[in-house]
């Protein structure tokens, strides 16, 4: 029976996000970071640490979080869909070193300075 999800998918997304998503439409970096999220928690139920090792070791997390927070020129879909891919990513890794490389890192310090432009939403936004 094939696994629902490959590693070499993963490798793919992640070239593709490593590569094309500062110049990918919108809609394409939502859609890409989306089946990363999926991907990753089909490793977590599957209990394969492989999956989530990938993401650490192509600094996935590094990748998101400055899409998040680039400034003028940000994409709030984006931003809303990295902030919904990191809440889902911590609610739903198993492994207490998947969450601490999670929590550990700088990224997310950096996402939350970076706080006024992926938090704050003007009434025009909402």
């Amino acid at each position: 029976m094939r696994k629902l999800y490959q590693l070499n998918e993963l490798v793919l997304l992640c070239r593709k996000l490593e590569e094309r998503i500062h110049i990918a439409g919108e809609n394409q970096v939502v859609e890409w970071i989306r089946q990363l999220a999926e991907i990753i928690i089909y490793g977590e139920q599957e209990e394969d640490a492989r999956y989530f090792e990938i993401f650490i070791e192509r600094q996935m997390l590094k990748h998101l979080v400055h899409e998040a927070t680039r400034g003028e020129s940000r994409r709030p879909r984006v931003e809303s869909q990295v902030l919904q891919t990191l809440a889902i990513l911590i609610q739903n890794v198993k492994s207490s070193h998947s969450l601490y490389l999670l929590l550990s890192s700088n990224h997310l310090n950096a996402l939350i300075e970076g706080g006024e432009t992926v938090f704050v939403r003007t009434n025009d936004e909402t």
